[in-house]
């Protein structure tokens, strides 16, 4: 008897991680497929943009994403690094190629579609992988402390620099301070 409750406890909570699973997948199909939808959108009302490569590109993109979400994983993409290290240099011009057309005025619409695409990416996998989703977090927590550091840092080096060519030269003997030993490291 406690036999048979156990495979009964099983299965449901088997049937539980599988229903989950299909809706977690069809919430993010149908959000690629809104964003499929607004990329669609946008070179209807603007002909010129239609024409520009970027559009069938982003929409195969998408498309295919749509396609291998199920597979979408974050232990496939560590089983891709090696295959992506082989083609770096061309993968490295490719991107830059990407970027540097995304970068152009007349292009903004194309950038947010696609920046839109790799945060649902992030998204759909941090979600699949709750340790993948803590490790997220801990580093957009320390990339915002390294960009806050960098900007005082920064504003301490301009600071510092009026100083220095609005005012006359003088020696000035004083304490060191952590501020200025991080200065003279910064500036080396």
């Amino acid at each position: 008897m406690v036999v048979l409750l156990i495979l009964l406890v099983l299965v449901t909570l088997q049937w539980i991680r599988k229903a989950r699973q299909e809706n977690h997948l069809l919430r993010y199909r149908y959000r690629f497929f809104a964003l499929r939808d607004r990329l669609r959108r946008i070179a209807i009302e603007d002909r010129k943009l239609g024409k520009n490569w970027l559009y069938p590109y982003l929409d195969v993109t998408i498309s295919r994403t749509i396609d291998i979400l199920p597979y979408l994983s974050a232990w496939q993409a560590l089983a891709l690094l090696p295959v992506a290290r082989e083609r770096s240099k061309r993968m490295l011009w490719v991107t830059k190629q990407l970027h540097g057309e995304l970068q152009k005025p007349a292009n903004r619409a194309f950038q947010a579609v696609y920046s839109d695409m790799w945060n649902d990416i992030a998204h759909q996998i941090s979600d699949r992988h709750f340790v993948v989703r803590g490790e997220i977090s801990v580093l957009e927590r320390v990339s915002q402390g390294i960009k806050k550091v960098v900007v005082a840092i920064r504003n301490r080096e301009r600071r510092s620099f009026e100083s220095v060519l609005l005012t006359e030269p003088k020696i000035v003997k004083r304490p060191a301070v952590v501020d200025d030993y991080a200065m003279s490291m910064a500036t080396r």
